[in-house]
């Protein structure tokens, strides 16, 4: 099941944003990348990384006017699942019918909010990241459109201080 959650997670993920800038309102992209598993020790890890949008101390919310804050993150992270092969695909949809996340743990990393003098940093040592799909209807649904097939979901990443991070984001380029 490992390797089924592992690829499903992978791949690009886009999600909008609307910042404050000199010129007026501009939409921009906040960008998350989960690079393809590789072996490390004796489990698969990802690799995790949040792009920064590069809009400085630009104040920015999403189409609903909760402020999103400029972030920068890399984390490696890895799916703690039952490695059962002979079951793994049927265990994988029960998971996401049951419980609507998938949830991986945080070996190690770090996570940037905010630009300038005012960032500050939070270690994701043993942070808790979940990839949820988005409910049709939902407000998270509505403010990323449609985007035909592509499946939208939202990263959910919360660290061990209790700093919470939601990403919702489009799955623009799962991995094959």
């Amino acid at each position: 099941m490992q390797e089924l959650t592992l690829a499903w997670a992978s791949g690009k993920y886009i999600g909008p944003v609307i910042c404050s800038l000199p010129g007026g309102p501009m939409r921009v992209a906040r960008k998350a990348n989960i690079a393809p598993p590789r072996r490390r020790k004796h489990r698969l890890t990802l690799l995790l990384e949040i792009e920064p949008m590069g809009t400085g101390e630009a104040r920015c919310t999403n189409d609903l006017g909760d402020p999103e804050p400029e972030l920068q993150a890399r984390a490696s992270i890895y799916f703690d699942g039952p490695p059962r092969p002979d079951t793994a695909r049927r265990d994988f949809q029960q998971m996401l019918r049951r419980d609507r996340t998938v949830p991986f743990r945080v070996e190690s990393g770090q996570l940037v909010i905010g630009a300038g003098e005012a960032a500050r940093t939070v270690s994701l040592k043993d942070a808790k990241l979940e990839i949820r799909p988005i409910a049709t209807g939902s407000d998270a649904a509505r403010m990323l459109g449609d985007v035909g097939k592509l499946a939208k979901r939202s990263l959910i990443l919360e660290a061990r201080d209790g700093t919470r991070i939601v990403v919702h984001a489009v799955h623009v380029v799962p991995r094959e």
